[in-house]
């Protein structure tokens, strides 16, 4: 290579290094975000060539800014000059509007660009981007700081990062910042932020606080702060450490020492500012001492439990999902390990351990139609006795819809500006509470401003909806046809407040409504169960839908379990007439909120108390979130009853709900009655007979006449004039949980079967002999 070859290829290497040294040389140096009057038109920004010798200047490198953009509330604004040249080798000025602008300074002769953008008067990041989108510079403003409506404008400080209000009013667009002044005090702070109380062998890491006093003043660098810890009293001390901050703003705890207590008492920590970078002129805040104690509450008794609450059930792709990590009681040192999976068991944002309840966030992105994704969390240490581990995971059911929203133009001659919403089809046939119903629809939108788009279903009486939230769209293109599926979560209905029957499947937006009449039956899988239905997935891991009508592919309630949950822990089989039983009644709140619960009990022939008033043993309570309580029922059986079988009976009620939710025993009675023997069974309370109602109550001569003929048959049935379908239930000693207001009476398979099989035995009989005289025939 010649000489002159070498001298070239150098000059385009110099000029290449020198325009990478002037490419991130344009800074934002003042703005006018809130003037005087109105903002509209009257805005601006001034960037500066920090290439350029001096703010006062103009022999520094030009740099062109064709094709640089001005980046502010999340929009690429562009740039046109209006006066000057676009290489710039000291101030531009960027008008919100230039014509404006040249009337509020018509003195202005530099550098002029128009654009149109409207800088928030609160707080707001703005930015240069470059002619390839790379940011040259940006700055974050607040109101703060000044210059909010004065007149004045925020200017760049000496050439640092740091913006503070100018002195001049309407500001020197065009110039160099004047009039500002060249120092100011700086002052760093270190208080003591340890707890008062900590616990034995839990890990500190926020001993102190350390604060810029005059954030305004510019950050502080390299702060080395040197601590120690002691026993109070004695002056030992056990540790004696340092730590360094790379920098503060405004104030840090985080990181500020390390502390692991192994025995308990009281200690006094201290510590003082070693250094930082500036000139601190108040030393009397650099030291700082607190005293603490150290218990130990490993031994303390206590019952900790889990929940995992959400905003709601279905979310879209790509939206932000917040939810709450939900402890019964946070007085303990704790530790969530938690994270988010598919129902494959996949994880979707790994495990992390966290040591607050803070919301936590998670934005899906899946390539699917829909996906169910499980968020969980376990309580993995607590600083107490936890007498019941058995609650100290968590676990909901999110359903995220991935349905991709696409629009093609309409080209069909008369599709016209009127909005259209037609219902091609709903699944699964045969559909129950608790699942998840997936509506397709076809959609023309017309020339209406609408966007949003609605599905949900509503009881047909009282209009109440019954889907657990609504699937809502926006569909923004006019004249455009949309094809989709929208998935729709009803309630699981495990406290019976919805009916089997005709239901409304509503699709809303566009300014106009489309219904269609579904109908609803039944429970979905084990939705009201302790246990989590398996749905039945594809080889991808998404909801199958081969066999939509099966419980299988079924979504459940975000609950594991029923929200109230009613037991007869314990009650006597056998009982004299006269004696004094008691029987034990548990009842669950697993809900978020507290409920108010009456219960009663009475022994009853069919629908008759022969131990007194229905409601003479009555308890009311109140349980908090996810409380449980035991109750003793005592009831006082009546002297001169019959030897017959009869039927403890435990009422529920929650809150102001009028449904009754009923457990039924049998109860044995030993001794045997004559036939006036029913003169003391005590007639209902008026009040009683009044509150339900609905209970068919048998009348004293049918009640004798009943008693007599079955106690030749040893046996007693109550009359019934309604028929019980039972659910299948594997133990014959199984609680039913009964509406009484609705049901009369809850007979188990087992016994259903003992009746039958005395006519299962005459039929058995009767066939052999026929078959008999048929073979001497």
């Amino acid at each position: 290579m010649s000489k002159g070859d070498r001298l070239v290829v150098l000059g385009v290497f110099l000029a290449i290094l020198l325009s990478s040294l002037s490419y991130a040389s344009i800074l934002i140096n003042e703005i006018m975000y809130n003037p005087t009057g109105t903002d509209s038109k009257h805005e601006w920004i001034e960037i500066y060539n920090n290439e350029s010798n001096g703010q006062n200047n103009n022999q520094g490198f030009a740099i062109n800014l064709s094709g640089y953009k001005l980046f502010e509330n999340n929009i690429k604004h562009s740039l046109t000059l209006v006066n000057g040249s676009f290489s710039v080798s000291d101030f531009a000025v960027i008008a919100d509007d230039a014509a404006t602008f040249l009337k509020d300074y018509p003195d202005f002769n530099g550098t002029l660009l128009d654009s149109v953008f409207s800088l928030s008067n609160t707080e707001e990041t703005i930015a240069i981007l470059d002619d390839t989108n790379v940011v040259v510079d940006n700055m974050t403003y607040n109101d703060s700081l000044g210059a909010d409506n004065n007149g004045r404008t925020l200017t760049r400080l000496n050439n640092s990062n740091l913006f503070i209000e100018g002195v001049v009013t309407k500001g020197t667009p065009g110039k160099q910042n004047i009039g500002i002044q060249e120092t100011i005090t700086q002052d760093l702070a270190l208080e003591a932020y340890i707890a008062d109380n900590i616990n034995l062998n839990i890990e500190q890491t926020k001993l102190f606080r350390v604060v810029n006093k005059n954030p305004n003043a510019g950050k502080v660098n390299n702060i080395t702060v040197k601590y120690n810890l002691s026993l109070s009293g004695t002056g030992q001390i056990t540790k004696e450490d340092v730590f360094i901050k790379d920098e503060i703003s405004r104030y840090s705890s985080s990181n500020t020492g390390n502390f692991i207590p192994t025995s308990t008492g009281t200690y006094l920590l201290c510590g003082y500012i070693l250094n930082s970078s500036i000139a601190d002129n108040n030393p009397a805040n650099d030291f700082a001492c607190k005293n603490f104690t150290v218990i130990d509450t490993s031994n303390i008794a206590c019952n900790v439990s889990i929940n995992i609450s959400a905003e709601k059930i279905l979310y879209q792709n790509d939206e932000k999902i917040k939810y709450d990590l939900i402890l019964s009681d946070e007085s303990y040192p704790f530790t969530i390990n938690y994270g988010v999976f598919d129902l494959l068991g996949d994880e979707i944002k790994k495990l992390q351990n966290t040591t607050n309840t803070n919301t936590k966030t998670f934005t899906p992105d899946i390539d699917e139609i829909d996906r169910i994704l499980l968020i969980k969390a376990e309580l993995v240490s607590l600083a107490c006795s936890d007498n019941e581990v058995s609650d100290n995971r968590a676990e909901i059911m999110l359903l995220v819809n991935g349905t991709v929203i696409t629009a093609a133009k309409a080209k069909k001659k008369g599709s016209g500006n009127e909005s259209n919403i037609t219902i091609v089809d709903v699944s699964p046939d045969k559909i129950k509470f608790g699942q998840l119903v997936k509506v397709k629809l076809n959609i023309y939108k017309g020339d209406t401003a609408k966007t949003a788009v609605s599905a949900y279903i509503i009881d047909n009486k009282d209009k109440t909806k019954i889907s657990r939230t609504a699937s809502s769209m926006n569909l923004h293109e006019k004249q455009a046809f949309y094809e989709m599926t929208v998935p729709i979560l009803l309630k699981d209905n495990c406290d019976d407040d919805f009916e089997d029957g005709s239901y409304k499947l509503v699709i809303e937006g566009l300014g106009i409504i489309t219904k269609k009449d579904i109908n609803i039956a039944g429970i979905t899988g084990n939705v009201c169960d302790n246990s989590v239905t398996k749905l039945k997935l594809d080889e991808n891991g998404n909801l199958d839908d081969a066999d939509e009508d099966s419980d299988e592919s079924s979504i459940l309630s975000t609950s594991s379990r029923k929200k109230i949950e009613y037991k007869i822990t314990d009650f006597p089989k056998v009982a004299a007439a006269g004696d004094k039983i008691i029987s034990k009644v548990k009842v669950i709140n697993n809900d978020n909120i507290a409920h108010d619960f009456s219960v009663y009990s009475y022994v009853a022939l069919g629908r008759k108390s022969v131990s007194g008033k229905i409601k003479a043993n009555m308890k009311n309570i109140t349980l908090n979130a996810r409380e449980s309580k035991e109750l003793e029922m005592v009831n006082l059986i009546n002297k001169d009853i019959a030897a017959v079988e009869y039927k403890i009976r435990v009422n529920f009620k929650k809150d102001n709900v009028k449904t009754l939710n009923s457990l039924i025993e049998t109860l044995v009675i030993t001794e045997k009655i004559d036939d006036d023997a029913l003169n003391d069974i005590e007639e209902d309370d008026p009040e009683d007979v009044a509150e339900e109602s609905e209970y068919e109550l048998l009348s004293k001569e049918g009640a004798q006449a009943q008693l007599i003929a079955d106690s030749k048959k040893k046996s007693l049935e109550a009359k019934s004039s309604k028929t019980i379908v039972s659910e299948e239930i594997d133990d014959a000693d199984e609680i039913a949980l009964i509406d009484e207001d609705s049901i009369d009476e809850y007979i188990s398979t087992s016994e259903r079967a003992k009746r039958l099989l005395p006519t299962l035995v005459i039929i058995v009989l009767i066939l052999i002999e026929v078959a008999v005289i048929i073979k001497k025939d």
